[in-house]
């Protein structure tokens, strides 16, 4: 007995928290670098893609044009556009 009449009793320390603690700090460190690693991955594909896809040739010569509307089958296109004009008549 001490002074005051009390017992003092060790203070136990809980070492188990702090590494529990610990353990939760680390693995949330982890889990945000793996997360932040695949939004850079993420973006720079996207930006690879983007740059592919911008640096197509854009052909604006009457020619170009033409062989185009050939292509996509223009005659279709206008015996659509008379069909709707005389239904419209």
């Amino acid at each position: 007995m001490n002074q005051t009449g009390f017992e003092q009793k060790p203070k136990n320390k809980s070492i188990g928290a702090l590494i529990g603690i610990f353990i939760v700090l680390v693995l949330m460190i982890v889990g945000g670098l793996y997360f932040w690693g695949k939004r850079l991955q993420n973006q720079t594909s996207t930006q690879s893609t983007n740059n592919t896809t911008s640096q197509a040739p854009i052909a604006d010569d009457l020619n170009s044009i033409q062989s185009d509307l050939n292509v996509a089958g223009s005659a279709n296109t206008t015996n659509d556009l008379n069909e709707i004009n005389n239904q419209l008549k």
